[in-house]
Formats: C-alpha cells, sequence, structure tokens
C-alpha cells in the first residue's frame, strides 16, 4: 500500500467512523431530549398532586376546627345542664314529685382500727 492509499483508506474509515458516532449521537440526543420530556412531564404531575393534597388538607382542617368548635359550644350547653339538674331547688322538686321522704336519724357504722401497713 502506497502513502496515498493508506491516506485515503484511514480518511474514508475516519469519515465512516464520524457519521456512524453522528448517527449515534443523534439518536441519542433523541433520546434524552424525551428522556428529559417525560422527566418534566412527570415533575409536573407531583407538583400538581402534591399541591391538590395540601390544599385539600387544608379544607379538612378547616372542617374538623369547625366541628371541635361545635362540640366544644355543645360541651359547655351539657356542662351547664348538669350543674341545674345537680342544683338543690332541682333536687327537692324531684324529691316531691317522686313523694320520697327525708331522712330524721342518720346511723353511721364504725370499723375497728384494721391491722394493715399501709406503703409510703
Amino acid at each position: 500500500m502506497t502513502k496515498f492509499t493508506r491516506y485515503t483508506v484511514n480518511q474514508e474509515r475516519q469519515k465512516f467512523q464520524k457519521e456512524t458516532i453522528w448517527k449515534k449521537f443523534k439518536v441519542g440526543a433523541i433520546s434524552i431530549r424525551i428522556v428529559i420530556f417525560g422527566l418534566i412531564i412527570m415533575v409536573g404531575l407531583v407538583y400538581l398532586i402534591q399541591t391538590n393534597q395540601v390544599s385539600t388538607g387544608g379544607f379538612e382542617i378547616k372542617e374538623l376546627n369547625k366541628k371541635v368548635e361545635e362540640l366544644q359550644k355543645e360541651s359547655k350547653k351539657l356542662e351547664l345542664e348538669a350543674a341545674k339538674l345537680q342544683s338543690l331547688k332541682t333536687i327537692k322538686a324531684a324529691t316531691e314529685e317522686m313523694n320520697l321522704v327525708s331522712v330524721s336519724k342518720v346511723d353511721y357504722l364504725t370499723l375497728p382500727p384494721s391491722s394493715v401497713a399501709l406503703g409510703e
């Protein structure tokens, strides 16, 4: 092989290698673009899902706070009603309605001292 033929063969070989590398790079560039586009879409979807969950959680928190306030109001009403029912006036009225008799003499039971040790 002469110098010239070696040179032309090397040039053709390099040209062929450049073309195949370029084709691979071109396909690779398209693949990379597709992957990047897919990642952008996935990140967008994750962002939308998280935003939706946060806003839904805010509404749920507001509803639960309203329920807590309502239950606190109801609890106060029930406490007032319990206090009213436990008042002496109400108890006396109930005893008169039921025809109950008041106790005249109270007998208390006294227990002898026990020999049980109490822990401190």
